[in-house]
């Protein structure tokens, strides 16, 4: 009699790697169903750990997918810090926060939405097969233009993995 098999192996893949990240994070779709647009947009930032007031809050360029317009909102110490406006400094338990911003709204009627599936995720330079990612299905709406979380992940762990 053999062994039971063991759990299924993860296999190894870059975040950066379109398909991949498509295959293997994204919910596969109902048939019939079929993707306004797949895109993995790369933002390095320089020295984004900076703890001056000025700092606390992040935004990306502006990328494209499924015909509208989106931008990467980064608060490297935390959400609360960075609307109290002050110099601080970060803690075991600071966890960053990061969102995903529908930034074209303004080019759409009052009653606009879009319904996405979304990976954000933050990964090592070095070797991007190393990353921390959540992943959201949301409906953008004018009221809800953003998905993404005040706690994505503790600045201790970013920094022992993504850096």
């Amino acid at each position: 009699m053999s062994a039971p098999a063991g759990p299924k192996q993860p296999t190894l893949f870059s975040i950066k790697d379109q398909k991949a990240v498509s295959d293997q994070l994204l919910p596969r779709l109902p048939f019939g169903f079929t993707p306004r647009g797949l895109h993995v947009s790369e933002w390095k930032i320089k020295d984004w750990l900076s703890t001056s007031p000025t700092s606390l809050k992040r935004s990306s360029p502006d990328f494209e997918c499924g015909g509208h317009k989106w931008q990467i909102h980064l608060f490297p110490l935390g959400l609360v810090k960075a609307r109290q406006q002050e110099q601080i400094t970060p803690t075991p338990k600071t966890s960053i926060a990061l969102y995903i911003v529908h930034s074209d709204n303004c080019h759409h009627s009052e009653t606009w939405k879009v319904e996405a599936d979304v990976v954000v995720a933050i990964c090592n330079s070095q070797t991007p097969s190393i990353f921390i990612k959540q992943t959201y299905h949301h409906q953008f709406t004018p009221t809800t233009p953003l998905a993404g979380s005040h706690d994505f992940r503790r600045l201790r762990d970013i920094m022992l993995w993504c850096t």
